[in-house]
């Protein structure tokens, strides 16, 4: 079981994906997101460059 943030849990499963070959059961951290649409563009672009380098690390 994986708990994250809602926000990170795509590039999570992925990386655990490419570690674990079993099932992957994804949970969200229980919170409501009241950030600004700056600190959401600071997100998007941190989340996007990090798979980028999850891609390039490839399998563990």
């Amino acid at each position: 079981m994986v708990i994250s943030w809602r926000y990170h849990l795509p590039r999570a499963r992925y990386i655990f994906s490419q570690c674990f070959d079993g099932e992957i059961l994804m949970r969200p951290v229980p919170r409501d997101y009241d950030f600004s649409v700056a600190h959401w563009e600071y997100i998007y672009l941190y989340q996007t460059v990090g798979f980028v380098k999850a891609f390039f690390q490839g399998r563990c």
